[in-house]
């Protein structure tokens, strides 16, 4: 009986054991799995961390790289803009020293063409047909000038001084017709010399309907000597007669 009631107990104690080391391994096994849970979240949560600091150092490589590319286009603005502005003040330095060459050279044909200047008349005298003097106030730097004759005069003397060497040729720039019809000369052509009247004749129009009206001839005086030449002209105006020459 004592033997049973011993076989009994270290049975009891035994399942006692048992049990208690099943629920001590249970606890254990629970214990790691809630640690490895537990090391799982913060592997988690540092992967996560790891995740957001790379995005965060990603977006701030990013912006760093925007930031750079901004500021080396705005060095390139900066630099096309300084070469823009340079362009410009090389074309309006050409500018410049173009229109300083023009006006150099503006002056230098303008100082060369005062000291290539022609001959000058040193006298001038203008008779009518009855040698009455009808001109004055010559001035050798004045090389235009008008006269005006009364309505009957038919011709005009003109004697023009010039210096030694120098070529002087008159012409007329109307045809000159006798009262018979008779040209006497042509517009253009020259006028010779008259050595008995020391001068040259230039005629005004004796056709009859050179007197219906007021008739002008201009008379052109060239000078010319070492390669240079002056023109100098007198405009010759007769007086209209059409009414005296409307009795004939």
């Amino acid at each position: 009986m004592k033997k049973t009631r011993y076989l009994l107990l270290a049975g009891a104690l035994a399942i006692s054991l048992f049990a208690a080391g099943t629920v001590t391994a249970y606890a254990d096994t629970a214990k790691t799995a809630a640690e490895a849970e537990e090391t799982a979240e913060e592997a988690a949560e540092e992967e996560a961390a790891e995740e957001e600091t790379e995005a965060a150092e990603a977006e701030k490589a990013e912006a760093e790289e925007a930031a750079a590319d901004e500021a080396e286009a705005a060095e390139e603005s900066d630099a096309e803009e300084a070469e823009a502005e340079e362009a410009a003040a090389d074309e309006a330095e050409a500018v410049e020293e173009a229109e300083a060459a023009e006006e150099a050279v503006t002056e230098e044909t303008e100082a060369e063409a005062e000291e290539v200047k022609g001959p000058a008349l040193t006298g001038l005298t203008v008779r009518d047909s009855s040698l009455k003097p009808i001109f004055e106030g010559f001035d050798p730097e004045i090389t235009e000038y008008a006269v005006n004759v009364q309505s009957d005069i038919y011709g005009v003397l003109i004697d023009p001084k010039a210096p030694l060497g120098t070529k002087v040729t008159v012409t007329a720039d109307k045809d000159a017709f006798a009262y018979d019809g008779t040209q006497n000369y042509e517009a253009g052509s020259k006028i010779p010399y008259n050595f008995d009247l020391d001068g040259y004749v230039v005629q005004l129009g004796q056709a009859y309907e050179d007197y219906d009206s007021e008739f002008i001839q201009t008379v052109t005086i060239e000078l010319s000597a070492a390669g240079v030449s002056t023109d100098y002209t007198i405009v010759i105006t007769r007086a209209d007669d059409a009414e005296t020459y409307a009795l004939f």
